[in-house]
């Protein structure tokens, strides 16, 4: 039996917390009929978890049919396959026979004779035909983008009004959206804001993109969609959640012990599983600090590959200012004198990182790392 799961997300019996968060989602959606909510926070605190699991409460209500879309899956990363997965993820929460998919999918793939021959076929129903139609002229030019959009995000708005229920449309990574084509959110807004039979949540990790799409004035999602940022686990969730995992698996830690494995992870949930796990690897069956810190130095170890994967994403010279931070410079002129290069250039890269959601402005000059864990693992790889 795991006791901990990393690697994907906790759903189910593993979930654990949140439960305000599901509460607030489900009386707003699920019983109110609320629009939708943008929720973001940083990588690793257990996003993709909390949206899987109210899919998973939506699914248990007969008049709301939850739809879960996961961008980053995309494959080939281009705008007309997003739209035809949308489309699918949509008829396969509404249709049973997964036969029809199946050739869905396939004409997809095809040609546009391949489209056109399942269309006389019969066996599909208008809603899937208005798509699969507009899909056929932009295969052969007659149809643009504009017009693919506009039928893959009425899908959701068409099919909760046929069968008099609530379609709640779940896109994960949305701020992956914007790469695709520019103007898409804007466009996806015009079609949402008529919906009546359909809500959408859409979420990132990107925490400065996603706040940019809906707090101020001029974004797309102003006043439309209710932001909620995600944050980690306080030390009360986190220690009553060791504590339960660790008698499960027949280990018994005192409250010191939770109390410093909160401040190491500072209450991400991923952290949190992966650093219990690394103690349950341990074999110790009564956790003192020493266990705690050989099985975070394990944990460190395994995660390598993933941290160093994590600054594949920057340039180098924002590479160098990240770890500059990383290892204590965290005023901007420490580290521009760190780095050899001039404040205002320095400022630029603290910009790019905020924006990528590596950093955050504590005080004024100041910044600091976001991820805990990131952050001691540049500090024993670059200290």
């Amino acid at each position: 039996m795991a006791i901990f799961r990393i690697g994907g997300p906790v759903t189910g019996k593993d979930f654990y917390g949140r439960e305000n968060v599901l509460k607030m989602l489900y009386n707003n959606i699920a019983e109110k009929g609320v629009l939708g909510y943008v929720v973001y926070g940083p990588r690793r605190i257990g996003k993709t978890s909390l949206l899987e699991e109210f899919a998973n409460m939506l699914g248990k209500k007969k008049s709301v049919t939850p739809i879960y879309f996961d961008v980053s899956s995309l494959h080939p990363f281009d705008i007309e396959t997003f739209h035809d997965q949308l489309f699918l993820k949509c008829v396969s929460a509404f249709e049973p026979k997964k036969e029809i998919k199946s050739r869905i999918m396939d004409a997809l793939k095809g040609s546009a004779d391949a489209l056109a021959n399942l269309l006389r076929s019969g066996e599909v129903s208008a809603i899937i035909k208005d798509y699969l139609q507009v899909r056929i002229g932009v295969k052969e030019k007659k149809a643009n983008l504009q017009d693919l959009i506009k039928k893959s995000f009425g899908v959701p708005e068409s099919l909760g009004k046929e069968t008099e229920s609530r379609a709640v449309l779940i896109l994960d990574e949305f701020q992956m959206v914007d790469d695709l084509e520019k103007n898409t959110v804007w466009a996806i807004r015009s079609i949402i804001q008529e919906w009546k039979n359909a809500s959408i949540i859409v979420c990132g990790s990107e925490v400065s993109l996603l706040e940019q799409m809906i707090l101020p004035k001029t974004a797309p999602f102003f006043q439309l969609l209710r932001p909620y940022q995600l944050g980690p686990f306080d030390e009360k969730t986190s220690v009553n959640m060791m504590r339960e995992r660790f008698n499960l698996a027949g280990l018994s830690a005192d409250d010191e012990i939770l109390e410093y494995i909160f401040s190491i992870t500072q209450g991400y949930p991923y952290y949190l599983q992966w650093l219990g796990d690394k103690i349950y690897d341990s074999g110790k069956k009564k956790i003192g600090k020493e266990t705690v810190e050989s099985s975070l130095g394990a944990l460190l170890n395994e995660g390598d590959p993933l941290f160093r994967s994590s600054l594949e994403k920057l340039s180098p010279l924002e590479k160098d200012t990240f770890i500059e931070i990383g290892l204590g410079n965290e005023q901007i002129s420490k580290i521009a004198h760190a780095i050899g290069k001039p404040v205002p250039t320095i400022a630029k890269m603290l910009e790019r990182l905020i924006e990528k959601s590596f950093v955050k402005k504590r005080a004024e000059g100041e910044y600091v790392l976001i991820d805990p864990i990131l952050k001691k693992w540049v500090q024993i790889t670059y200290g």
